[in-house]
């Protein structure tokens, strides 16, 4: 299914603002979903990794929501690679929200200019040890 008709116009300008920093990307506090609010409208945008497939590759599809002025879900399409170029498209859109929502180029940036000042110093910071990279996958509930 290529992106819906009644979708496109809103999928070309989130791209096209996402592209020059224009979109109010924000996480929600659900793993992989991002949302943009304009006014009383919102958009977001899901990645959801499907059961199934071969490969060291998941199978991700795509989902995107229009709310209207109520939070209420107003249209939605999902997405998957099987969809060809509208899907690529779709998976950039996810991924520059991802990138902006989450403030990746920053900390990106900061990361480097660190490692550079502690290049200049000629030393390793001793005193910082790497974070422990958190688990991924399934959350589990806490024990009762």
């Amino acid at each position: 299914m290529p992106i819906p008709d009644e979708f496109r116009e809103i999928v070309a300008n989130l791209e096209e603002g996402t592209k020059i920093n224009r979109v109010p990307w924000a996480t929600t506090g659900a793993e992989g979903i991002y949302t943009a609010a304009y006014g009383d409208y919102s958009v977001s945008i899901a990645q959801r990794r499907l059961l199934g497939g071969e490969g060291p590759a998941p199978r991700v599809s795509y989902r995107v929501v229009a709310f209207d002025e109520n939070g209420e879900e107003v249209d939605a399409f999902v997405i998957s690679a099987s969809d060809g170029p509208a899907y690529v498209s779709v998976r950039s859109l996810w991924r520059a929200a991802r990138r902006k929502a989450n403030n990746i180029d920053e900390k990106l940036q900061a990361i480097a200019e660190r490692i550079r000042l502690e290049n200049e110093r000629g030393r390793l910071f001793e005193s910082s040890r790497p974070p422990t990279p958190r688990p991924r996958g399934p959350r589990m509930p806490p024990p009762s």
